[in-house]
């Protein structure tokens, strides 16, 4: 429904400043949290998991906003405005409410310190390598398991065939 203003047009607002191109996962995201008290409040609440999902979500966020940072730079710069960290904040708040790209505010949380110290594509690469350590903790698995895994079913299909497994 098309508003102009009032509440819900504030809410809308909020949320895509705060989240960017993944703002429509916010409200999903507190709807779920909310369910998951009501009806399993008795069951002790995983702390890990929600920490790991947490970590997830910034770190995809800061690389959605680290794609967008040159937007972001350049508005800066036409308005005449500081180079700081408070005004990249404010400027990615208010650009992502707008047109809801980048990151939004929590994507830039991350995304300057790392601009600063490592560029757009090397704080790329620090979150992937980041996404990657916290999901092999939050499922279990490490490289390394996942490495036995696959020689151990290549072994199985060569053994089955009459021929040596070369990773014996």
């Amino acid at each position: 429904v098309p508003s102009n203003g009032g509440f819900l047009n504030r809410c809308m607002l909020t949320v895509r400043g705060l989240g960017g191109i993944l703002c429509l996962l916010l409200p999903v995201v507190l709807c779920w949290a909310g369910v998951t008290l009501v009806f399993f409040g008795e069951k002790k609440l995983n702390t890990r998991t929600l920490i790991y999902s947490t970590l997830i979500f910034l770190f995809v966020e800061t690389m959605f906003q680290l794609f967008n940072l040159s937007n972001v730079n350049a508005a800066l710069a036409a308005d005449n405005a500081g180079m700081g960290y408070g005004a990249f904040l404010a400027r990615s708040f208010s650009m992502s409410s707008l047109d809801c790209k980048g990151g939004g505010l929590i994507g830039a949380l991350l995304a300057w310190p790392l601009h600063k110290a490592l560029d757009v594509w090397g704080g790329v690469i620090v979150m992937i390598c980041a996404t990657a350590i916290v999901l092999m903790a939050m499922t279990g698995i490490s490289f390394s398991g996942l490495g036995i895994r696959t020689r151990t079913r290549q072994c199985r299909g060569q053994w089955r065939f009459g021929t040596a497994c070369p990773y014996r």
